[in-house]
This record gives structure tokens, C-alpha cells and sequence, in this order.
């Protein structure tokens, strides 16, 4: 699956996903994640709390997003891995003001509340869930 199919499967997959990222010294974090990203000219935006996955973004802004649909077998499943950059934090502004209203409709105030910083990303390349070429 391309770039731009990929893409397209990210902006309208609804469920959950996983965001991996990593500290300075390589020790690895993997969050799962079902609030809404903001999709635009190849980035995507997303809103944490003071947890590990921003903690570790702030050291090394490299991190895979993965989301899935599962299907009638591992192969049927559906989904795409995003290799991303972190370009910019914001802990204020529309764009951060946005998430959390948004998140506060699908997850609630309490949910909402916990947010602390926007993070936006770069989309550096794509990859499909189930990639059977070396």
C-alpha cells in the first residue's frame, strides 16, 4: 500500500491505536491511544498529559503510530504503521485548545484536564500492518 493510501486509512480509521516511542538510552514505550489527530500536508497532531510517551518525545521526537482493524485472520486485518517526527510542542493556541475540546466530547472533562502539551508530528513514512517483503 503507498504513501497516500496509507494516509487515507489513517484519516478514516475511528478506533484506537499505539504510539512507541523511546528515551535517550533506548528503553522503549508503547501507549495506547484512541483520541483524535489532526491530519495536515503530511503531519499529524496529538495531545498528552505529563506521561512517559511525552517525556520520551522531548528526548528523541522520533515514534511509530500503529492502528488496526481486525479481520477473520492475521492477514485480513487491516491498518498501516505512520514513522513520525516531532516538529514542534505547544502547551497553548488554537491548535491545543482544539484537541482538548475535542477530546473533552469523546473522552470527557476529566480526560480533557489531563492534557498538557500538543505535539505535532511529521510523517517521515508509512507502512502497512502486515508487511511481508524484507
Amino acid at each position: 500500500m503507498d504513501q497516500e493510501k496509507q494516509i487515507r486509512a489513517f484519516r478514516q480509521h475511528s478506533g484506537a491505536g499505539v504510539l512507541s516511542s523511546s528515551d535517550g538510552a533506548g528503553a522503549v514505550n508503547a501507549a495506547v491511544f484512541g483520541s483524535r489527530w489532526e491530519l495536515y500536508q503530511q503531519h499529524v497532531a496529538i495531545a498528552l498529559g505529563e506521561c512517559r510517551t511525552l517525556h520520551n518525545l522531548k528526548i528523541d521526537g522520533r515514534a511509530v503510530y500503529l492502528f488496526y482493524t481486525p479481520g477473520e485472520t492475521l492477514l485480513d486485518w487491516q491498518g498501516g504503521r505512520l514513522y513520525l517526527e516531532a516538529v514542534r510542542f505547544e502547551k497553548d493556541g488554537e491548535l491545543f485548545e482544539n484537541l482538548v475540546a475535542e477530546t473533552e466530547q469523546t473522552a470527557g472533562r476529566m480526560a480533557a484536564g489531563m492534557l498538557r502539551c500538543a505535539i505535532v508530528f511529521r510523517i517521515l513514512e508509512t507502512r502497512p500492518l502486515i508487511d511481508l517483503s524484507p
